[in-house]
């Protein structure tokens, strides 16, 4: 089973991605946080396989919390997501994350990124030995 942390603020969208990686073919536990501090707890204490990162919180700035994760996790993929007007797609691709997508998310090409991602989750390699 694979699991996947999710960082959402907003309870609607949380329940539709939920709802979307709950229909997906994997087997999936999910995790869901409301921001960055509580996700870096979790990713620090259990094996998670990917962690989808929500860069839209107002107020904020979430590229910060964001770039801590993946320099802290740099082993655990991401999925991050953001909306037009940020134009913070681009960093979060610079800044480790597999993929960037716009919100509101298409949902093949989300199922379909987050299936990529876990895949590569159970890939690995090993170097300097």
């Amino acid at each position: 089973m694979k699991t996947i942390v999710l960082i959402e603020h907003d309870t609607t969208e949380h329940d539709s991605l939920a709802h979307l990686i709950q229909q997906s073919d994997q087997e999936v536990k999910l995790v869901t946080v409301s921001e960055g501090g509580n996700a870096a707890h979790i990713l620090s204490r259990q094996k998670v396989d990917l962690f989808i990162y929500d860069l839209t919180v107002p107020g904020n700035n979430n590229l910060e919390g964001f770039s801590r994760l993946t320099h802290d996790f740099p082993y655990i993929p991401c999925l991050a997501l953001t909306d037009q007007q940020q134009g913070t797609g681009k960093k979060a691709v610079e800044r480790g994350a597999g993929y960037c997508l716009e919100k509101p998310v298409n949902s093949e090409k989300f199922l379909h990124h987050v299936k990529e991602l876990l895949d590569i989750g159970t890939r690995g390699t090993v170097k300097d030995i």
